[in-house]
Protein backbone atom coordinates (compact mmCIF):
# COMPACT_ATOMS: atom_id res chain seq x y z
CA UNK A 1 0.00 0.00 0.00
CA UNK A 2 1.22 3.62 -0.63
CA UNK A 3 2.74 4.73 2.33
CA UNK A 4 0.58 8.32 2.28
CA UNK A 5 -2.74 6.28 1.91
CA UNK A 6 -2.15 4.27 4.95
CA UNK A 7 -1.10 7.59 6.72
CA UNK A 8 -4.43 9.03 5.53
CA UNK A 9 -6.09 6.17 6.72
CA UNK A 10 -4.30 5.77 9.94
CA UNK A 11 -5.33 9.46 10.02
CA UNK A 12 -9.34 8.62 9.30
CA UNK A 13 -9.20 6.06 11.46
CA UNK A 14 -7.87 8.19 14.32
CA UNK A 15 -10.69 10.91 13.88
CA UNK A 16 -13.34 8.49 14.28
CA UNK A 17 -11.84 6.85 17.31
CA UNK A 18 -11.71 10.49 18.64
CA UNK A 19 -14.83 10.85 17.84
CA UNK A 20 -16.58 7.75 18.87
CA UNK A 21 -14.52 8.27 22.11
CA UNK A 22 -15.88 11.16 22.76
CA UNK A 23 -19.71 10.10 22.69
CA UNK A 24 -18.78 7.89 24.86
CA UNK A 25 -16.82 10.32 27.22
CA UNK A 26 -19.65 12.99 27.37
CA UNK A 27 -22.69 10.35 27.61
CA UNK A 28 -24.11 11.79 23.78
CA UNK A 29 -26.95 10.09 23.01
CA UNK A 30 -27.55 10.21 18.71
CA UNK A 31 -31.13 9.53 17.15
CA UNK A 32 -30.67 7.17 14.87
CA UNK A 33 -34.27 5.75 14.40
CA UNK A 34 -36.03 7.34 11.18
CA UNK A 35 -38.94 8.03 12.90
CA UNK A 36 -37.98 11.47 13.30
CA UNK A 37 -37.63 12.00 9.86
CA UNK A 38 -40.73 10.90 8.80
CA UNK A 39 -42.73 13.22 11.50
CA UNK A 40 -40.05 16.10 9.97
CA UNK A 41 -41.38 15.86 6.76
CA UNK A 42 -45.84 15.55 7.47
CA UNK A 43 -44.97 18.62 9.21
CA UNK A 44 -43.20 20.09 6.17
CA UNK A 45 -45.73 19.03 3.90
CA UNK A 46 -48.04 20.25 5.75
CA UNK A 47 -46.61 23.81 6.07
CA UNK A 48 -45.56 24.00 2.52
CA UNK A 49 -49.03 23.29 1.31
CA UNK A 50 -50.47 26.06 3.42
CA UNK A 51 -47.96 28.09 1.54
CA UNK A 52 -48.46 26.95 -1.67
CA UNK A 53 -44.98 25.53 -1.94
CA UNK A 54 -43.46 22.55 -3.78
CA UNK A 55 -43.00 19.51 -1.76
CA UNK A 56 -39.47 19.26 -0.52
CA UNK A 57 -36.85 16.10 -1.21
CA UNK A 58 -35.42 14.43 1.46
CA UNK A 59 -31.65 14.05 1.24
CA UNK A 60 -29.90 10.94 3.10
CA UNK A 61 -26.85 13.07 2.77
CA UNK A 62 -28.15 15.75 4.86
CA UNK A 63 -29.95 13.60 7.31
CA UNK A 64 -26.77 11.95 7.89
CA UNK A 65 -24.84 15.39 8.04
CA UNK A 66 -27.88 16.71 10.38
CA UNK A 67 -27.26 14.02 12.78
CA UNK A 68 -23.62 14.54 12.99
CA UNK A 69 -23.99 18.31 13.55
CA UNK A 70 -26.72 17.78 16.31
CA UNK A 71 -23.92 15.50 17.81
CA UNK A 72 -21.68 18.39 17.50
CA UNK A 73 -23.76 20.85 19.28
CA UNK A 74 -24.02 18.39 22.46
CA UNK A 75 -20.46 18.11 22.33
CA UNK A 76 -19.63 21.26 21.99
CA UNK A 77 -22.13 22.40 25.44
CA UNK A 78 -24.51 24.18 22.86
CA UNK A 79 -21.54 26.72 21.51
CA UNK A 80 -21.92 27.32 17.44
CA UNK A 81 -19.62 24.37 16.17
CA UNK A 82 -17.31 25.00 12.89
CA UNK A 83 -19.00 26.06 9.99
CA UNK A 84 -20.71 23.17 7.69
CA UNK A 85 -18.88 22.70 4.21
CA UNK A 86 -22.13 21.68 2.71
CA UNK A 87 -24.35 24.25 0.70
CA UNK A 88 -26.89 24.10 3.04
CA UNK A 89 -28.94 26.46 6.04
CA UNK A 90 -28.86 25.71 9.01
CA UNK A 91 -32.02 25.83 11.77
CA UNK A 92 -31.62 24.70 15.67
CA UNK A 93 -33.30 24.25 18.10
CA UNK A 94 -31.84 23.49 22.04
CA UNK A 95 -33.74 22.13 25.06
CA UNK A 96 -32.28 22.03 27.86
CA UNK A 97 -33.80 18.75 29.92
CA UNK A 98 -32.10 15.54 28.44
CA UNK A 99 -34.75 13.70 30.16
CA UNK A 100 -37.82 15.36 28.07
CA UNK A 101 -38.91 14.40 24.90
CA UNK A 102 -38.45 16.90 22.34
CA UNK A 103 -41.13 16.05 19.08
CA UNK A 104 -40.67 17.96 15.55
CA UNK A 105 -44.05 19.55 16.09
CA UNK A 106 -42.12 20.88 19.54
CA UNK A 107 -39.59 21.93 17.34
CA UNK A 108 -41.45 23.37 14.58
CA UNK A 109 -43.93 25.32 17.12
CA UNK A 110 -40.17 27.57 17.68
CA UNK A 111 -38.82 27.33 13.91
CA UNK A 112 -42.25 27.96 12.12
CA UNK A 113 -45.09 29.27 14.68
CA UNK A 114 -43.14 31.53 16.62
CA UNK A 115 -41.20 33.02 13.84
CA UNK A 116 -44.26 33.53 11.18
CA UNK A 117 -44.62 36.43 13.94
CA UNK A 118 -42.02 38.10 13.50
CA UNK A 119 -43.08 38.12 9.44
CA UNK A 120 -45.20 40.68 7.95
CA UNK A 121 -46.60 39.44 4.47
CA UNK A 122 -47.59 42.81 3.53
CA UNK A 123 -43.85 43.85 4.18
CA UNK A 124 -41.85 40.94 3.26
CA UNK A 125 -38.46 41.72 4.89
CA UNK A 126 -36.14 38.34 5.90
CA UNK A 127 -34.38 39.19 9.34
CA UNK A 128 -32.95 36.97 12.37
CA UNK A 129 -36.11 36.63 13.91
CA UNK A 130 -37.80 34.97 11.12
CA UNK A 131 -35.21 33.14 8.77
CA UNK A 132 -36.01 29.50 10.27
CA UNK A 133 -39.47 30.06 8.73
CA UNK A 134 -38.66 31.38 5.63
CA UNK A 135 -36.14 28.16 5.22
CA UNK A 136 -39.13 26.05 5.71
CA UNK A 137 -41.43 27.71 3.43
CA UNK A 138 -39.70 29.29 0.87
CA UNK A 139 -40.30 27.97 -2.73
CA UNK A 140 -36.76 28.14 -3.34
CA UNK A 141 -35.66 25.38 -0.94
CA UNK A 142 -35.22 22.18 -2.45
CA UNK A 143 -33.99 19.64 -0.20
CA UNK A 144 -33.33 18.82 3.59
CA UNK A 145 -32.67 16.41 6.33
CA UNK A 146 -32.78 16.64 10.19
CA UNK A 147 -31.33 15.01 13.32
CA UNK A 148 -31.19 14.70 16.83
CA UNK A 149 -28.45 14.08 20.05
CA UNK A 150 -28.90 14.40 23.54
CA UNK A 151 -26.48 14.96 25.98
CA UNK A 152 -26.15 14.54 29.74
CA UNK A 153 -22.74 15.68 30.82
CA UNK A 154 -21.62 19.06 30.61
CA UNK A 155 -23.86 21.69 29.56
CA UNK A 156 -26.91 18.98 29.24
CA UNK A 157 -29.87 19.24 26.50
CA UNK A 158 -31.08 17.81 23.33
CA UNK A 159 -30.08 19.47 20.32
CA UNK A 160 -32.18 19.31 17.26
CA UNK A 161 -30.96 20.37 13.85
CA UNK A 162 -32.64 20.97 10.41
CA UNK A 163 -29.88 21.23 7.02
CA UNK A 164 -31.74 22.85 4.02
CA UNK A 165 -30.75 23.51 0.56
CA UNK A 166 -30.07 25.45 -1.70
CA UNK A 167 -29.23 28.22 1.33
CA UNK A 168 -31.78 31.11 1.62
CA UNK A 169 -30.72 33.68 -0.23
CA UNK A 170 -33.22 37.29 1.13
CA UNK A 171 -34.20 39.56 -1.14
CA UNK A 172 -37.27 37.88 -2.83
CA UNK A 173 -39.44 37.36 -0.21
CA UNK A 174 -42.69 38.06 -1.86
CA UNK A 175 -41.67 35.90 -4.56
CA UNK A 176 -40.81 32.64 -2.38
CA UNK A 177 -42.82 33.03 -0.04
CA UNK A 178 -46.54 32.98 -0.26
CA UNK A 179 -49.32 34.33 1.94
CA UNK A 180 -50.56 31.02 3.58
CA UNK A 181 -54.02 30.03 2.09
CA UNK A 182 -55.38 28.46 5.38
CA UNK A 183 -54.99 29.41 9.22
CA UNK A 184 -54.06 26.87 11.93
CA UNK A 185 -56.59 28.03 14.68
CA UNK A 186 -55.69 26.72 17.13
CA UNK A 187 -52.56 25.68 17.03
CA UNK A 188 -52.88 22.51 17.66
CA UNK A 189 -54.56 21.88 14.27
CA UNK A 190 -51.15 21.22 12.79
CA UNK A 191 -50.74 18.53 15.30
CA UNK A 192 -53.86 16.65 14.63
CA UNK A 193 -53.24 17.56 10.73
CA UNK A 194 -50.39 15.62 11.41
CA UNK A 195 -51.93 13.06 13.66
CA UNK A 196 -54.86 12.15 10.77
CA UNK A 197 -52.08 11.72 8.27
CA UNK A 198 -50.12 9.42 9.77
CA UNK A 199 -53.69 7.51 10.42
CA UNK A 200 -54.10 7.62 6.90
CA UNK A 201 -50.82 6.55 5.76
CA UNK A 202 -51.04 3.58 8.55
CA UNK A 203 -54.11 2.81 7.05
CA UNK A 204 -53.47 2.48 3.41
CA UNK A 205 -50.36 0.35 4.43
CA UNK A 206 -52.54 -2.30 6.41
CA UNK A 207 -54.78 -2.17 2.99
CA UNK A 208 -51.63 -2.88 0.63
CA UNK A 209 -50.29 -6.19 2.89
Amino acid sequence: MNSSLLILLISVLTVSANFFSSLRSRNVEEYEGWNLMEDFDILHHLIRMRHQSPELRINVTYVLAARQRAVQWALNDGQQPPALELPVDENVHIHANPDDTVTPDDVIDVWYRQAEREYDYENPVASEANLSMLRIVSKSTQEYGCGQAKVRDGVTGIYTVCLYSPKYVPGKESENVLKPIYHFEPESDIEAATAADAATNEADSEQSK
